[in-house]
C-alpha cells in the first residue's frame, strides 16, 4: 500500500498573507509497482480545532479551508524511485491564504 514519507509544511509570513507550502512523498510498494493500483490523493487544509475536552464533535466541527490536491495517482505515473528502487512521487504544493482565512 501506497504511503506518506518525509512530510513538512512551512508557513511563511507575507504582510496579511501566509504562504503555506507542502511536500512529501507517496512512496509506492511492490503490489502497487506490480498492479498499478490507483489511490485517491486529496490534500485538504482544516481549521482551528476550537472542541473543548467533553464538547460533542458537533459543537465545534472541523472546517475544511482548502482543498489544495485531489487527484489519481497510480505507481506507474512516478518520475522518481526511492532506495528500494520502488517508485516515488515527490509532491510540492504551495498556496497562499489570507491570514485572516487560517483562523
Amino acid at each position: 500500500m501506497a504511503s506518506v514519507s518525509t512530510p513538512d509544511l512551512v508557513v511563511t509570513k507575507d504582510l496579511d498573507n501566509r504562504e503555506l507550502n507542502v511536500n512529501y512523498d507517496i512512496d509506492f510498494d511492490f503490489f502497487d509497482n506490480a498492479t498499478n493500483l490507483r489511490y485517491k490523493h486529496v490534500v485538504v487544509l482544516i481549521g482551528d480545532d476550537t472542541n473543548v475536552a467533553g464538547d460533542p464533535s458537533s459543537s465545534a466541527p472541523d472546517e475544511v479551508l482548502a482543498t489544495l490536491r485531489s487527484e489519481v495517482v497510480r505507481a506507474g505515473e512516478a518520475p522518481e524511485v526511492n532506495g528500494n528502487g520502488l517508485p516515488k512521487l515527490p509532491v510540492d504544493l504551495t498556496q497562499d491564504f489570507a491570514k485572516s482565512t487560517l483562523n
